[in-house]
């Protein structure tokens, strides 16, 4: 599993690429979105997978970019979180068993 500074590169140049492409035509700041989620300890991947959504589709996204992402982040976040939880406790339960083969041997 990842830590959370793993993922700070490729958020970065994933809001540098959508400043580029809202400069001019619409009112979108990507790292105050990035911010945003962070603060409400979004997962790093589902904010990647948000931004690369919100790139591929901003030519065809009616309306504001902010809500589009949202949608998108709101979808992601909990299975990326379930999937983090579901990675914790087999790792628990590894652990609970080698200290009972441990105990076991004694």
């Amino acid at each position: 599993m990842k830590r959370a500074g793993e993922y700070a590169e490729t958020i970065r140049a994933k809001c540098e690429t959508l400043k580029g492409m809202a400069n001019g035509s619409r009112s979108f700041n990507p790292y105050q979105w990035v911010q945003h989620w962070i603060n409400k300890a979004g997962h790093p991947q589902a904010v990647i997978d948000s931004l690369d959504g919100l790139s591929q589709y901003w030519e065809q996204i009616k309306g504001e970019p902010w809500a589009y992402a949202d949608k998108i982040m709101r979808t992601k976040n909990g299975n990326y979180h379930e999937r983090d939880e579901q990675t914790k406790s087999k790792e628990y339960k590894k652990m609970l068993t080698e200290l009972a083969d441990l105990i076991g041997a004694l």
